[in-house]
């Protein structure tokens, strides 16, 4: 009766603790992978990716299996690393980066994270451009629009587009009220990894060309049924300027009536 009593008292006490740890990881994409790439004239553009930890327990990196790194992230209570590419494989830029808390279970770790990239060979004397790093809950279904681009005839323009499922999306490009074109974009490459968290998205990227006489352009891209996140990149090719366009979809507060 003893054992009984103990063995009830473990399964117990383990529900309680399950329930405080619900099973699962914290998943943010990293639109741009970190390191140094070779760009248009002469740019070379360096990214990094710093991970805060603001709890009072060790956070682990990870990717669905195993650690993302060969030695393993493990960051201590309060402190800051910065990260690589996680995955030798990537087939395009972004990957899901995962996060959980080492406390036996698997529960989402509340980590805080900056992505900024800078032009060292032309703006070495810039502190850089922050990139956005949305969660799966700014992944959305049916129309998001970047109501103001930049334009102008020294710039390049692209968007960039991240689903969590290969799908289609269509993209429409205005100048005011006034149509410019429609595309039709195919994101593609993502890996499911067996049912668990994916390693990294589906992607496309899409020129956007701009009129001589316009100086604003509005971007709106849907998806019907697969929940798809993007951001506009305006590079000036005079002075290597880079400028980041990214979506802001408020979200719904339910206020009591009572």
């Amino acid at each position: 009766m003893k054992n009984h009593v103990i063995r009830l008292a473990a399964l117990l006490l383990l529900a309680l603790t399950a329930a405080a740890n619900p099973f699962g990881v914290g998943v943010l994409l990293v639109p741009v992978n970190p390191g140094t790439l070779n760009g248009a004239n002469g740019a070379q553009w360096v990214t990094r990716l710093w991970i805060h930890n603001p709890s009072d327990s060790i956070v682990r990196i990870e990717n669905d299996d195993v650690t993302i790194l060969p030695a393993g992230v493990l960051l201590s209570p309060h402190t800051t690393v910065t990260l690589g590419v996680p995955y030798s494989n990537i087939p395009h830029p972004g990957f899901f980066l995962h996060t959980r808390t080492e406390n036996g279970f698997f529960s989402p770790a509340d980590v805080m994270a900056e992505l900024r990239t800078l032009d060292s060979a032309n703006a070495s004397h810039s502190a850089g451009t922050s990139i956005p790093m949305p969660a799966l809950d700014d992944f959305r279904t049916g129309t998001t629009a970047l109501p103001n681009i930049p334009a102008n005839g020294h710039s390049r323009i692209r968007l960039r587009l991240y689903g969590v499922s290969n799908t289609t999306t269509q993209v429409r490009t205005y100048d005011g009220a006034q149509l410019l074109r429609t595309d039709t974009v195919a994101l593609t490459g993502e890996d499911p990894a067996g049912g668990r968290a994916p390693r990294y998205p589906s992607y496309a990227e899409l020129e956007i060309t701009v009129p001589a006489a316009t100086d604003s352009l509005r971007v709106e891209f849907d998806s019907v049924t697969t929940p798809v996140w993007g951001f506009i990149s305006v590079t000036d090719d005079v002075t290597n300027e880079f400028t980041v366009v990214a979506p802001h979809v408020p979200h719904v507060v339910v206020l009591s009536v009572a």
